[in-house]
Order: C-alpha cells, then structure tokens, then sequence
C-alpha cells in the first residue's frame, strides 16, 4: 500500500475509534427535550462507526498494513477531539455530531481523490459507499438541527 495512503487511512481509522467513543458518551450522557429520539439516533450512529472502523481496519489489513487499535492511537492520531464526559442537551449533542461527521465525510473526500490519483480502486470503492452514506446522515442531521 502506498505510503500516504497508509498515512491518510490510519488517520481515518483513529477517527472512527475516537468518533465511536465520542458517540457513545453523547448517547449515555444526552439529556433534555427530545431525549428518546436523540438516544435511539446516537445509538444507530455508534453502530454505523463500529461497522466503519472494521470496514477500514480490514482494509488496513487486506493491504498488509497493522491499523491503529488503541486508545493510545487513536488520541494521536486522530483529527477529532475527545469530549468531555458530561450531560448534554439533545441539540448540542447533534450539533457536536454533525461537525464530527462533517470533518470525517470531508477527510474520506480527500483521501477517495487521492485513492484516485494513485488507482487504489479498492480504497475509492469503499470510501465512494462511506462518503454517500454520511453525504445522507449530514442532511439528516443537518433537518433535525435546522430552525
């Protein structure tokens, strides 16, 4: 596998390891009107992370590479940011979710243009399903935040 590649994929994988653990203390910690709905979302949505981080992890190792696999990793690593484990109002923990998969539909973008470039069409191929899935999820997303 191509060095960058290997870079960029790694990066993306912490994303989705440190993203799932963001996930899941916004669906633990949520609170307020709305609380049923934003639950069951959060839950949905730290399901489709864990599926993502195999699906890349896999990936990683199909091509002969060891994917980031610790928290440890993922902190250095990653372009997310931990939050605070803390209550949360249902809009806030949307919001927060939405920058998150913004941030991580914008790096599977660049990485899939550079898949591209380099004909790694393995890589293009699952990030085209990842970037049309969360293309959907952020215009959700994006209805339920909006006034």
């Amino acid at each position: 596998m191509d060095k960058k590649l290997q870079e960029m994929l790694n990066v993306y994988c912490a994303n989705f390891g440190l993203g799932y653990i963001k996930v899941c203390n916004l669906h633990w910690n949520v609170k307020g009107k709305g609380f049923i709905t934003a639950h069951k979302y959060l839950e949905s949505e730290y399901e489709n992370w864990a599926e993502y981080l195999d699906e890349v992890a896999e990936h990683l190792r199909i091509n002969g590479v060891c994917p980031p696999a610790t928290l440890k990793a993922y902190l250095e690593l990653a372009t997310l940011k931990e939050k605070v484990s803390e209550e949360v109002e249902c809009m806030d923990a949307y919001q927060i979710w939405y920058k998150d998969m913004e941030t991580q539909c914008a790096l599977a973008k660049e990485i899939r243009a550079y898949a591209d470039e380099i004909g790694a069409v393995d890589t293009a191929n699952m990030l085209d399903d990842q970037i049309a899935d969360f293309n959907k999820a952020l215009w959700m997303l994006k209805m339920q935040i909006s006034d």
